[in-house]
């Protein structure tokens, strides 16, 4: 059975019916539409979880994270901007202790300069206290400085009095071609290639809009060991 992880209409097919390749029908397990951090990494897990499985993402563009993910700042947030209950706090704090100790263990470096949150008066003191109240309740590495502490970090800094320290938010400069960018989420594919071949083949839509140029990357059955 044909799984599908895909919005179909975000690539304007109002009536998809099947996907050919030039030579046969092609047959897989779990079918991912697009080739962005998203789904590069629907791919990694639905491979990481079955992995006898074939899965495959097709991408139209010459290479995964050509678009929107390409254009990543590279920043590695550590989530005390947002509301405790809130998910998005929950995975920011959980996805940068992941993607640190995944960087960490593909020996690739990271920036971990910190962050300074500043005031531009005494007036924001409000607000610092309670992004500090945020960061503790979300279990994050946040610290409460003076002014002083922060141009010891920062000499160019200019602040009211306080600031805040963030010692966990990071950055990455990779380029954008880079299998190796943690941010492309394309290097998440980089430990499965001793045992799997990515299989490039140009894909042809039919029953709905042609679309020129679609590639595929054809994850075989191996089994992984990341």
């Amino acid at each position: 059975m044909l799984h599908w992880v895909n919005f179909v209409r975000v690539l304007g097919l109002n009536n998809f019916s099947r996907i050919c390749c030039r030579e046969k029908m092609a047959i897989s397990d779990f079918l991912v539409i697009g080739g962005g951090i998203i789904a590069i990494n629907i791919a990694r897990q639905l491979k990481r979880q079955f992995s006898d499985a074939t899965v495959t993402v097709i991408e139209k563009e010459n290479h995964c994270g050509a678009q929107a993910s390409g254009r990543n700042s590279g920043v590695l947030h550590a989530g005390f901007y947002y509301s405790p209950e809130s998910l998005t706090g929950k995975f920011t704090r959980l996805g940068n202790k992941r993607l640190m100790e995944y960087c960490e263990s593909k020996q690739m470096p990271m920036n971990k300069c910190g962050k300074l949150v500043l005031t531009k008066d005494c007036k924001e003191h409000t607000a610092l206290d309670e992004l500090l109240r945020r960061g503790k309740v979300n279990d994050i590495n946040l610290q409460a400085i003076t002014e002083e502490e922060a141009k010891a970090i920062e000499p160019r800094v200019k602040t009211c009095q306080q600031a805040l320290f963030s010692p966990t938010t990071s950055t990455n400069n990779y380029p954008v071609q880079d299998l190796r960018n943690p941010f492309l989420e394309v290097q998440s594919l980089a430990p499965w290639s001793e045992k799997l071949k990515s299989d490039e083949r140009p894909f042809q839509l039919f029953g709905g809009n042609h679309v020129p140029d679609l590639r595929t990357l054809v994850f075989k059955s191996v089994s992984i060991s990341h």
